[in-house]
Order: structure tokens, then sequence, then C-alpha cells
């Protein structure tokens, strides 16, 4: 193999890598994007959560039957 071929191919293989590095940093982006909105949800769902009063939940005892009964 001359040197020429083996440049085109060292060449070729460098420009796959950087399309490839490319796509999978653009994934990454993604990724991270929806963790980010991940995070916001349950940080907004635990204080919901936090938040709930006690006297708003309804004992077993007070729990009216299913349609069903």
């Amino acid at each position: 193999m001359d040197n020429k071929t083996r440049f085109t191919n060292l060449e070729m293989t460098l420009s796959f890598q950087e399309r490839t590095i490319e796509e999978l940093n653009k994934i990454v982006i993604a990724q991270q994007q929806r963790i980010d909105i991940c995070e916001r949800k349950i940080i907004y769902l635990a204080d919901k959560v936090r938040n709930i009063d006690a006297s708003d939940i309804l004992s077993s005892s007070e729990e009216p039957l299913p349609p069903h009964y």
C-alpha cells in the first residue's frame, strides 16, 4: 500500500470518527436535556407530596365504598 492510499484511508477514518463523535455529542446533549426535565419534575412532585396536609387524606374507615358494594 503506497503512502497516498494510506493517507486517504486515514483521512476517511478521521472523517468518520469526527462525524460519529458529533452525532454522539448531539445524543448526549438531548439526553441531558431530558434528565434536566425529569429532575425538575421530580423536585416539583416531591414538593407537592411534602405539602400534602395529613388532614386532606381520608382514613380507611372514612373512604367511601366502591360502587360495586
